[in-house]
């Protein structure tokens, strides 16, 4: 049975579950944050995978020196002529050996095939985090939105008049040619006025 680690892939759409200020967000909202959680759970695995396989590095020697010492201990007691007598156990200890030495690449068959697992768990990190950012700044958006909307339908509702006087004004502007009309003089009114 092997031991070896597998990264966990961090799929595009995972989202952090992070409760905004407001009772109900909108459906959107509450999309993108099932979506983050997901990712950071995900790249939180290929992550504690990478620092598993890191350690590695440190890991095996400590492995191989201690296979090492076993099997020069086991050699020395098949040469005791005391110990060398008891062949079941001698041949126990070995086929465990065999199996701690089969063991110690955790299923790794070469090293390239380590680096490569190594590399696929640092780049699902990568990933992960890089579409963990992108979705959190989407959340960002849509939080930001809803906010103004939310803002801007409150004080609708407080400054009611106001804004119906703006939307007359955008709909309505008034006209520049009548009130230029309305400060010059009428010509009608000169005539009359120079005929009396």
């Amino acid at each position: 049975m092997s031991s070896r680690p597998s990264p966990s892939t961090a799929s595009p759409g995972s989202t952090l579950s992070s409760s905004p200020s407001r009772a109900t967000p909108s459906p959107q909202i509450t999309t993108l944050a099932a979506r983050i959680a997901r990712y950071t759970a995900d790249t939180s695995k290929a992550a504690a995978c990478f620092t598993d396989l890191d350690g590695e590095l440190t890991a095996l020697p400590e492995r191989a020196a201690k296979i090492k010492t076993d099997a020069a201990q086991l050699l020395a007691d098949v040469c005791d002529a005391a110990l060398g007598k008891d062949v079941v156990r001698l041949y126990a200890r070995l086929l465990v050996l065999l199996r701690r030495s089969a063991e110690a690449w955790r299923g790794f068959t070469t090293v390239s095939e380590f680096v490569d697992c190594l590399c696929k768990a640092l780049l699902c990190v990568f990933k992960g985090w890089q579409a963990i950012a992108v979705l959190e700044g989407a959340r960002a958006e849509l939080l930001c939105k809803e906010e103004t909307r939310k803002k801007a339908c409150e004080r609708k509702q407080k400054e009611t008049v106001e804004e119906v006087m703006a939307e007359y004004t955008r709909l309505c502007p008034p006209c520049a040619a009548h009130s230029d009309e309305t400060e010059e003089e009428d010509p009608d009114e000169d005539r009359t006025a120079e005929a009396a």
